[in-house]
């Protein structure tokens, strides 16, 4: 390893869109969607560590609860722990939409964190961690006030591409051991617990 070439990949939804740039068109977009970012390093022959975060704004998300699947419902859920917890003004929660979260912050719901098992504890981890709020403010202009995320140990595919995630079983012996090495992992790297959830959050200076 300590002769390996290391480099890091940037990919997202919206980066192949023609004309796009990232200087314009991100910020005003007219994609109501959400913009899915995944950051991989790789060696010169396999993706080592891996990242994927959800760039969440309010002009993007107006259906942002009705997507039929479990990133929304994940997000959302990590939305009422923030605002359960005093880091939004008191809102009245809608039922069906995000949007008054999203009035005036920009906020990254960090979906994946994954190191291939060999290269685990040489700090591939951390510095994704740490490093995720400067990859956003290069590549697209945005400061975000808080990265929300949810420790939930899966099984891990590699492939050629991206990798694939499923959810452990609480009940496998593995299970417990690897949320407590996430949760110290994120908690070194200044995240806090949301009260007793499984939602941690970094507030960003």
């Amino acid at each position: 390893m300590d002769n390996e070439t290391l480099h890091l990949f940037i990919d997202d939804d919206f980066r192949h869109i023609e004309d796009f740039n990232v200087d314009y068109d991100y910020p005003d977009s007219d994609n109501d969607e959400m913009n899915e970012v995944r950051i991989s390093i790789e060696t010169d022959t396999e993706k080592i560590a891996y990242m994927e975060a959800l760039l969440l704004h309010g002009d993007k998300i107006d259906d942002f609860v009705m997507y039929a699947d479990g990133i929304s419902q994940d997000a959302f859920d990590a939305m009422c722990e923030l605002k359960e917890n005093g880091y939004f003004e008191p809102l009245e929660l809608s039922e069906d939409t995000l949007d008054e979260f999203f009035a005036s912050d920009d906020i990254v719901y960090l979906r994946y964190l994954a190191v291939w098992e060999d290269y685990r504890g040489k700090g591939f981890g951390g510095w994704l961690l740490k490093n995720l709020p400067r990859i956003l403010s290069r590549n697209y202009g945005i400061r975000p006030r808080l990265i929300v995320t949810s420790i939930a140990p899966q099984t891990i595919t590699w492939g050629e591409n991206t990798p694939s995630f499923q959810p452990q079983d609480e009940n496998e012996p593995s299970y417990e051991a690897m949320y407590n090495q996430m949760e110290q992992l994120f908690l070194k790297c200044g995240y806090k617990r949301l009260g007793h959830t499984n939602h941690y959050v970094a507030k960003q200076p």
